[in-house]
């Protein structure tokens, strides 16, 4: 093979300088910004950061939340023939998949091989009765304990945070999890007790780094829980999932996770436990639109880079329609082939640390780690993550970013493709069938072992009496035996929980960017709106950014030249441009019910204004409310 040698100029640093100033920028001044991070753009100076994952590809994971189990049990088929590798259920009483007997869950994972495929559950407040309900399922088919590979999901505090109520409250939710890292401890040597769902953070505006470092507290905080009940602390490290979500910006949500597993590593090695975070990324459902959702496609891709990137151990992309509906077969396909072109074709798993000695990743991952390192050891010292939670730190930290997100949609500075920015006229609303939990026809459940209902009763009685004798040491055991005998969900989630105080808190609300703008195009496309004329110099910026913006509300609205009168009109928006004065003084009589000003400053006699450069959303929203009411008066 004739080797070839590149012959051109080498780009020096002094050579990208010199050309950072012939286009008129200091190059000190330009910054690479993320969020409240930054770094400079030129620049050659990061240490590069050793974030492998530990193997040379990632796992394909699929999410799973149907209400039905029959449909739930229909896709797992159908995506673990054709490539998946892990299932992540989100499955109990009243969440995800209606789980009600260990018969159900059983029925959901009929074509599941449980003894080769990796499953993380999310169970929320069910994860005590969930957890063992899935063993005692693969129990009864024969798989050893040791072939066990299941995640259980234990994770109290992200729970109350996604739900704002934890029926057990903390101490209720701190035994389940013990309980569970007990048993596993004991009897299940590759399950794992705890998840960090740090992806609830992320969902409800949290920062790179305040999602590493809230994940971080969390983590110790379980960590100390599993110590305290008399776990080696390095087997109850491991008993220790990560989730984190992922966003469109490639780098910087890939230099998030590897700046998680840094930190993770530093905070061990403080107790002198060597072992490596294991990290699940999947999708934000904050970064899906409801509204063209065919662009969730893309944004799907760069999140599967991202977690390539950082080096995840799992990635689970959700479907383009996730936000409409119960998702079809074809947007779980793309989903699922979205990250097998990425690692097979692409062969992005086939590297150990695609990122490593990247200058920008790299300086992202430092300046991450960096500020998250100072918000945990500022949640250490005012008494860790139940502190914080409990205080209301993080409502309010939360509150505030989901302030600055609804800031940065209204005025575009936060741009969402097909939704606040190149929107789709044509664009039909797409329609997918949505069948909620309570929808579900509430049954006895499914029938699981042979025992018949009296023994069921005693197999339930006697898990009261061995629980109230010896504690959380026996508490997922006896659960376990207790699912293999058939008992219900409900009748075992009342006996764990009763005599715990139930704790609230405000919820962790998803805050979408695209969300407001959404809920404006979908309240005025309607069959017959009102008519709107945009007038103005057509060649203008201002007529252009005009006709953009309102491109975004779905209106359906014409253009003015100088050669069109019109008699009346339900709407008139006036681009401030050259001409401006000239179509004031053409429009003066003509009728409407809305005469608003788009660009520049506002004018007092008109109906409204449109702030290019401030709060877009403001101005559009009122004029859709102005149309509306006119329509609603002509009926």
């Amino acid at each position: 093979m004739t080797e070839t040698k590149n012959t051109g100029p080498t780009a020096t640093h002094e050579a990208w300088e010199a050309a950072a100033r012939k286009l008129g920028a200091e190059p000190e001044t330009l910054l690479y910004q993320t969020g409240e991070l930054s770094i400079p753009a030129l620049s050659t100076t990061a240490t590069p950061i050793d974030a492998r994952r530990g193997k040379t590809s990632w796992q394909v994971a699929q999410l799973y939340e149907d209400p039905r189990f029959d449909i739930v049990a229909e896709q797992i088929k159908n995506d673990l023939a054709a490539g998946v590798d892990a299932i992540w259920l989100r499955s109990g009483l009243d969440h995800g998949t209606r789980i009600l007997t260990p018969g159900d869950l059983e029925a959901a994972l009929r074509d599941a091989p449980l003894d080769t495929v990796s499953f993380q559950l999310e169970p929320e407040v069910d994860s005590l009765s969930v957890g063992m309900s899935l063993v005692a399922v693969a129990s009864a088919r024969g798989v050893r304990d040791e072939d066990m590979r299941f995640s259980f999901g234990a994770d109290p505090i992200g729970s109350l945070l996604r739900r704002g109520t934890l029926p057990e409250g903390l101490s209720g939710g701190r035994r389940s999890l013990v309980s569970m890292a007990l048993h596993c401890d004991e009897a299940l040597p590759h399950c794992k007790a705890a998840l960090v769902n740090g992806a609830v953070f992320g969902d409800a505006g949290a920062s790179l780094d305040e999602e590493v470092a809230w994940s971080i507290a969390t983590g110790l905080t379980y960590l100390r829980w599993m110590i305290e009940a008399g776990i080696e602390p390095e087997k109850a490290a491991n008993q220790i999932v990560f989730a984190l979500s992922l966003g469109s910006e490639s780098f910087a949500h890939g230099a998030k996770i590897r700046a998680l597993r840094t930190l993770w590593r530093r905070a061990l090695a403080k107790a002198d436990i060597q072992t490596r975070a294991q990290i699940i990324a999947r999708s934000s459902r904050a970064n899906r639109t409801s509204r063209d959702p065919w662009t969730n496609m893309l944004r799907g891709t760069s999140e599967t880079a991202a977690g390539a990137f950082g080096g995840a151990d799992w990635i689970a992309v959700l479907p383009f329609d996730v936000e409409v509906g119960c998702s079809d077969r074809l947007a779980r396909r793309v989903a699922r082939n979205t990250q097998l072109v990425l690692r097979e074709e692409s062969q992005l798993g086939h590297v150990d640390d695609p990122a490593f000695g990247s200058y920008a990743i790299e300086s992202l991952t430092d300046r991450i780690a960096r500020a998250a390192w100072t918000r945990v050891r500022g949640i250490e010292a005012a008494g860790g993550m139940r502190s914080f939670v409990l205080r209301g730190d993080m409502v309010s930290a939360l509150s505030a970013r989901a302030t600055q997100v609804d800031e940065a949609s209204r005025t575009r500075t936060k741009k969402v493709i097909g939704v606040n920015i190149f929107p789709n006229p044509e664009e039909a609303k797409l329609e997918r069938g949505e069948v909620r939990i309570r929808d579900v026809e509430v049954e006895l459940g499914s029938v699981f072992g042979d025992l018949s209902p009296d023994e069921r009763q005693a197999a339930l009685r006697e898990f009261g009496l061995a629980w109230a004798r010896e504690g959380e040491r026996v508490l997922a055991r006896k659960t376990r035996e207790a699912m293999a005998a058939g008992v219900d969900l409900y009748s075992m989630t009342v006996l764990v929980r009763a005599q715990q105080p139930s704790l609230y808190t405000e919820p962790a609300h998803k805050a979408s960017p695209a969300a407001p703008w959404e809920a404006l195009r979908n309240g005025a496309s309607t069959e017959d709106e009102p008519k709107v004329w945009l007038a103005g110099d057509p060649r203008s910026k201002l007529f252009a950014q005009t006709r953009d913006v309102l491109l975004t509300t779905g209106l359906r609205f014409g253009t003015l030249d100088d050669s069109e009168v019109i008699q009346s009109s339900d709407g008139v928006v006036i681009a401030r441009d050259d001409h401006f004065d000239e179509w004031i003084e053409r429009l003066r009589d003509v009728p409407t019910e809305a005469l608003f000003s788009a660009g520049g400053e506002p004018d007092e006699s008109f109906d409204g204004h449109i702030d290019l450069r401030g709060d877009v959303l403001d101005g559009l929203a009122k004029l859709c409310s102005l149309l509306r009411r006119t329509e609603e008066t002509k009926r």
